[in-house]
């Protein structure tokens, strides 16, 4: 059986990780892992070189992002004592469709969720699932 990670943070997300995209490729390719994942928090500003990195090392690279949910709208900018302020959700495009839908809620959770993190709703996320998996 083969594993592969579909769950791996690069140093763009901050106090996470420190490896760069080009050290996953290559540490992939050294394992002889068919495919990887990047799934940094809340943005896709290492997407571009991570495929790069990948299609130069032979490995298979898997766009995604670990977003977090609202619990209730996006929208609402308030802390409710004891109860938390959103939830992980990671996001993995199957194809093009899902990578500009994964550009759209990153996006999205910056312009219109951000509180302390980019926060996306089940409003947004239903709008823009085409293309997805959630993992």
């Amino acid at each position: 059986m083969t594993y592969i990670p579909l769950n791996v943070h690069s140093q763009f997300s901050i106090l996470d990780s420190t490896a760069s995209v080009t050290t996953l490729a290559e540490k992939a390719k050294s394992l002889k892992i068919p495919a990887l994942a990047l799934t940094d928090e809340g943005n896709l500003y290492g997407a571009v070189d991570f495929y790069k990195a990948c299609q130069a090392a032979g490995v298979k690279p898997i766009l995604g992002c670990k977003i977090c949910m609202a619990p209730g709208s996006r929208l609402e900018k308030k802390r409710t004592p004891g109860a938390s302020n959103g939830n992980s959700v990671v996001l993995l495009a199957k194809n093009n469709l899902g990578y500009k839908n994964l550009c759209r809620l990153s996006s999205i959770g910056f312009l219109e969720g951000f509180y302390y993190v980019p926060r996306i709703d089940k409003e947004v996320l239903s709008a823009h699932k085409e293309g997805l998996i959630c993992h």
